[in-house]
């Protein structure tokens, strides 16, 4: 059962959410943004890996093809930016940048040169970016002050999760990694169900209790150290907005999931 186990956490380790490699730091108009848990010090800064995901990754395929000549970008799945970080100042230096196809394969990579230093602006992608850093060095995360929203602010910010949720739907199915894919987002009036489909799996083998909780678990703490994280929780309790997980085989055989809500926040 703990070679299962390992299975499990290994095939796993680029869920958005529940993520224990790569954990979810920003979302921009146009792609998801991811921190790799395994941060190294230098100096005194860190090294991180980013990694960007489209949403449209249609789009954003044709757009490399036009403007790097090169019909390889077509392949095209995510980039990884190397950066250095610095959690005292919240800015960051870009190192190096590497395309990547569905395989895992490296389609370009380049090394960046004498790059300046770019400070993090309240509210942008730099700035989840750094505090995501922040998160995985010193684990300071908190949800601090849940009641203090009207009933308005609460209905915009559930709103715009609705929203969020369609556009991702939109682009399905997203490779995360060489063993995982979402393959659907069901959005309904007040949950939101994500289904992955895991390469290789054995339908005949079932996670087990224990492996459910463990994944309800980093999911739930990586949404607490989130920057609305407070406002997510307070939208949970008022609208009994909720998250649902499902994991499937190749052959679409359900193995497993579990769901998220507001009780899961006040055990």
């Amino acid at each position: 059962m703990k070679k299962i186990t390992f299975l499990l956490i290994a095939l796993l380790a680029s869920l958005p959410v529940s993520a224990q490699e790569w954990i979810l730091a920003s979302e921009g108009n146009d792609s998801f943004y991811y921190i790799n848990s395994n941060v190294r010090k230098a100096g005194g800064y860190y090294i991180a890996h980013e990694k960007c995901v489209p949403k449209d990754l249609s789009a954003e395929r044709n757009r490399l093809v036009r403007e790097m000549h090169d019909n390889k970008f077509y392949r095209y799945v995510y980039s990884v930016v190397t950066e250095l970080v610095d959690i005292e100042l919240f800015r960051t230096k870009s190192l190096s940048f590497a395309y990547y196809d569905t395989n895992g394969n490296v389609l370009d990579t380049w090394e960046c040169e004498n790059e300046d230093w770019r400070y993090a602006k309240p509210g942008t992608i730099l700035e989840g970016v750094c505090e995501t850093v922040d998160y995985i060095v010193n684990g300071s995360a908190t949800i601090s002050h849940p009641n203090s929203y009207s009933d308005k602010d609460v209905a915009d910010f559930k709103n715009g999760l609705l929203q969020s949720s369609r556009k991702m739907a939109a682009s399905v199915p997203v490779q995360v990694n060489d063993y995982q894919t979402l393959i659907a987002v069901g959005v309904l009036q007040n949950k939101v169900v994500y289904k992955y489909k895991i390469k290789g799996w054995n339908g005949s083998i079932k996670m087990t209790k224990e492996e459910t909780e463990q994944q309800k678990q980093l999911e739930i703490e990586n949404t607490k150290r989130l920057e609305y994280a407070d406002m997510y929780v307070e939208c949970m309790k008022r609208t009994g907005f909720s998250t649902q997980t499902m994991f499937f085989t190749d052959k679409h055989v359900y193995i497993g999931g579990y769901t998220i809500d507001y009780k899961d926040f006040v055990r």
